[in-house]
Parts: structure tokens; C-alpha cells; sequence
């Protein structure tokens, strides 16, 4: 609201300001409108830092301090701007992706354009927990070290921030804190590091803290990133991402590692996906959430994804299916998961109907026959005809090498490539195949290769054994009669032979 001719100024170098300087980690600026009593001014959806900071950890501080740096190093290097007002009240959380934004940009100006009435301006910004500069106070700021104003109060916001983990016995927060207290709040400008070597910090370079960072600066720009560089970077993500908690995770990288860039991202699919897809249990600790809670945090996120209709998104998600679908709950699974899977049986993409029949197959050894294809259609076409004696049970339950479960009986792969069963026995490694399929693959082929071995033995030796009763036989029996027939050719016969079996010609002679 106008409340005089000072605030009216304020509040119009805010908005040109905001309208000017744009960046992912400064305040968006969306609309603004001006009436005769008040000036109304539309952002994105934020709230202010101070309201969250008690239930932020060191993680949490540490990449919302990172990202406040990113937006301060463009304005200095880029923009060639200083902020001039960073303190706890110009700080805000986006409510859309729970990253920090700088705000407070009514103070922001060109490093060689300082007007004379700013650092009085500067001055009465100031709170207690960020005092004014010793430059600003005793009248020796020069224009040429302006950026020396930022960096004083950035080092005040890091020991406001930091305070709280006073007792934390870690080598690499003591000297950060260290640095910010004996370099950034120098009273000689002079000293005080830029806002790059900032960046550089090794408390940064350090886990957890730059699996959390690199990863949210590495997908909010992974349209620019190259082929080689995202390459490097989910093989590695694959592993790094462990140091890194599910809340976190589920905080700041959910929505930007289950996007469709990332679904169609062919190194994504073979290294990154099946892992955050996974459960970890006792036995495959590749996983990312554990069993507990999975449905919990993977449940909302699926029905989300399969609301999507990207065809790329759609594959993954049905050529995954064995490794999330049987740890959620069965009524999820029914009421949300299984229409939108059913729709892929009337599509015209012949790589969706076939990736829809596998994971109807794990449906069906999940749900049952009767939910998934519906007892309206259910007949009885076979009757049971297994041998007496014998157990029948292993019959029925799914085997890790069936071609109905497991992504083998697909010749299609999501880049279109064909794989065959050479393919298969040279060991050839293809995307979206996960290792410990593999190893199920590999013993089982193992598996019957054996049975194969020992039934062939068994048949030589039955064989051999055959040979011998009948050459027994024939030399117990007497000699052959010689008849003339009509045609004048000799009949040799042995009736009592031919009354038992044929003995084969190698016998006989």
C-alpha cells in the first residue's frame, strides 16, 4: 500500500529490478499492476526462509546457501550488478520445487553506477544479525570494490545459518564457518574472497553435501548438458545418490529425476532408473528406498507417471514393472495402475502392446487371473494330466526366467535394437536390464545346460545297454532257415526273432 513518495520509489525499483534480472535462483517476477491507493506485485508461489529454518538440516542449508551464490555470482560476473541487501528477510522457498530464491531487489545496481544516496540506503536495509560494512559506516566504500559489500554480508548469513551446527564434529563445516567469519567479514574489503571461490568451497566438493548439490545444478540444466557429460554423470548419480536420505531425495530430486527427459535419457534407463524403481531389501541392496517406505513415497509418484502419455515414459515404466508393482498395495495396484496398463492392449505402437503383455504377466502372479482379466472371460480349457507322484506345486508359481515376466521375451528394445537369443548367450549387455536379472539369466541357462548334459548321458548309456540284451539275444537263438520263393531269390527267416523286436541291420551283421 502507498504509505508516501519513498515507498511508491522502493516499490518501483523492485519491479524494474525483478523485470530485469533473471536467473533460476532469483525471485520470478510474474505481474504487477498499480492502483491509486496500493501497488500490487504478482511472484511466483514462495514463502519466506525464516518460516522453514527450523526444520531445515545442514543439507537443506547448505544447498539453498549454494544456490544463493549461484544467483549472486551472475549478477556480479554477468549482469555486473551488485545486490546490496542479502540478509535472512530477503530470502524465500519456492513452493514448487523447495529450492531457495534471492529476493529483496530493490537495492540491486551497476557496479560503476553508485548513486550517492545508496549506501544510506544500504545502511537503513541493515538488520542486527548483518550489520552495515566498515566501509559503509566510516565513509572509505569505494566503487571499485563493491562486490566486497555482498560478500561481508553473505559471510554474516553463513554464521546466521550455521550457528545451529556449532556442535557437529565435522572437519569440513568448522573450516567453511572458519572461512566465513576470518575472510567474508573482514573489515578490510580488500581480503574478502569473490563469490566464485565461494563456490568452490571443499565444503561444497564433500559428501553428502556435493551429491545433493551437483545433482539439482546438473538436472535443472540438462537440456544443455552433452551426450558425454550426462553419461558420466548417471553412472556416477547411480551410486553418489546413496549418500543422499530419502527425505531429501523425495524433497529436491523426485520431481527432476522421474521427468521425461530423464525417461528418455538412454544412460538414465540402463544405469539410473532401475535403481530409484527398486526396493532395497537384504538381498538386493541396489535399491533406493527401503521396503518399509516404499508404497509410501513410490505409490503417488506412479500415479502420477502413468497419468503421462509420452510413449517413452510409458515403456520404461511397463518394462520395469516386476521391481516396483509387487511392493505396493494390491488395492493401489487394481484401482490405479492396472486401467492405465490395460490401455496399452488397443494400442496401434507395437512395442507398448508388447511391453503391456509383460507387465500384465506380473499383474496376473500379483493380482490374480480373475482381476486382471475379469471372470466374465474365464473358462476352463484345460484339464490336469500331471504325472501321479510327482510334485506340481513349482509348476505354478512364476520362475525368475519366465519369458511372460522377464524382459528377455521381448525382441524390441526401447532404441529399437532387436536381441536375440545369440544375443543372449554372448552375454551382451542391453539397457533397462537390471544385474540381478542378469545373474537369474545366467544361472538358469546354466541350469539347463546341465539337465541337457546329464539327460543326453542317460540316453547313450540306456542306448548302450539296449545294444547289448539284443546281440544276447540273437546269438541264443538257432540258425536261420534258407527258402526258395518263386522268384528264385533266397529267404532268410527267423521267426522266433521277428516275433520280438525289430534288431536293428548294424546288429545283425
Amino acid at each position: 500500500r502507498k504509505s508516501g513518495p519513498g515507498s511508491h520509489k522502493v516499490c518501483s525499483q523492485l519491479i524494474q529490478n525483478l523485470k530485469l534480472c533473471r536467473h533460476p535462483y532469483l525471485l520470478r517476477y510474474i505481474e504487477s499492476k498499480e492502483d491509486d491507493d496500493a501497488l500490487y506485485l504478482v511472484t511466483e508461489p514462495v514463502v519466506p526462509l525464516g518460516s522453514l529454518l527450523k526444520d531445515m538440516n545442514e543439507l537443506d542449508i547448505a544447498l539453498g546457501l549454494y544456490n544463493i551464490a549461484l544467483a549472486l555470482n551472475f549478477l556480479h560476473k554477468n549482469a555486473v550488478m551488485c545486490h546490496n541487501n542479502i540478509k535472512l528477510r530477503s530470502i524465500f522457498v519456492s513452493q514448487t520445487d523447495n529450492l531457495w530464491r534471492l529476493g529483496g531487489s530493490e537495492l540491486i545496481t551497476k557496479f560503476f553506477d553508485v548513486k550517492d544516496g545508496l549506501v544510506g540506503d544500504v545502511i537503513r536495509a541493515q538488520s542486527p544479525e548483518c550489520p552495515a560494512s566498515p566501509e559503509d559506516i566510516d565513509g572509505t566504500f569505494s566503487s571499485n570494490l563493491i562486490h566486497c559489500r555482498d560478500a561481508w554480508m553473505l559471510g554474516h548469513l553463513i554464521i546466521k545459518l550455521m550457528v545451529r551446527f556449532n556442535g557437529k564434529a565435522d572437519g569440513e563445516l568448522v573450516k567453511f564457518k572458519q572461512t566465513a567469519t576470518k575472510f567474508y567479514c573482514s573489515a578490510d574489503p580488500r581480503k574478502r574472497p569473490t563469490v566464485e571461490a565461494f563456490l568452490n568451497s571443499p565444503y561444497f566438493k564433500a559428501l553428502p553435501q556435493q551429491a545433493l548439490i551437483y545433482s539439482v545444478e546438473f538436472l535443472e540444466s540438462i537440456t544443455i548438458k552433452t551426450d558425454d557429460e550426462k553419461r558420466k554423470y548417471f553412472r556416477k548419480a547411480s551410486t553418489d545418490l546413496f549418500h543422499v536420505s530419502s527425505d531429501l531425495f523425495e524433497k529436491y530430486l523426485m520431481r527432476l529425476m522421474f521427468s521425461d527427459l530423464i525417461f528418455a535419457d538412454e544412460n538414465a534407463r540402463e544405469y539410473l532408473l532401475p535403481r530409484l524403481l527398486s526396493v532395497k531389501t537384504k538381498r538386493d541392496s541396489k535399491g533406493f528406498y527401503k521396503s518399509e517406505s516404499y508404497a509410501k513415497i513410490m505409490a503417488p509418484l506412479l500415479k502420477e507417471l502413468y497419468k503421462r502419455r509420452a510413449k517413452h515414459t510409458r515403456l520404461v515404466l511397463l518394462r520395469l514393472s516386476r521391481w516396483y508393482i509387487p511392493f505396493l498395495p494390491s488395492h493401489f495396484v487394481k484401482d490405479n495402475l492396472l486401467p492405465e496398463i490395460l490401455l496399452g492392449l488397443n494400442d496401434t505402437d507395437d512395442a507398448i502392446v508388447m511391453a503391456t503383455f509383460n507387465a500384465l504377466a506380473v499383474l496376473t502372479s500379483f493380482l490374480g487371473a480373475t482381476t486382471v482379466v475379469g471372470s466374465a472371460m474365464q473358462k476352463s480349457n484345460f484339464y490336469d494330466a500331471f504325472p501321479r507322484g510327482l510334485d506340481d506345486k513349482s509348476l505354478n508359481q512364476p520362475s525368475s526366467s519366465d519369458p511372460g515376466i522377464t524382459e528377455e521375451a521381448f525382441q524390441k528394445t526401447l532404441n529399437g535394437k532387436v536381441m536375440n537369443d545369440s544375443d543372449l548367450d554372448s552375454g551382451k549387455e542391453y539397457p533397462m536390464y537390471h544385474a540381478s536379472n542378469e545373474d537369474l539369466i545366467k544361472s538358469e541357462r546354466e541350469k539347463r545346460s546341465l539337465e541337457f548334459k546329464k539327460r543326453r548321458e542317460a540316453r547313450k548309456k540306456r542306448d548302450s545297454q539296449q545294444k547289448e540284451v539284443t546281440l544276447m539275444e540273437v546269438a541264443a537263438q538257432p540258425g536261420p532257415s534258407v527258402q526258395n520263393n518263386k522268384e528264385g531269390f533266397s529267404d532268410i527267416t527267423n521267426h522266433s526273432i521277428l516275433k520280438k523286436e525289430k534288431v536293428p541291420t548294424a546288429t545283425l551283421r
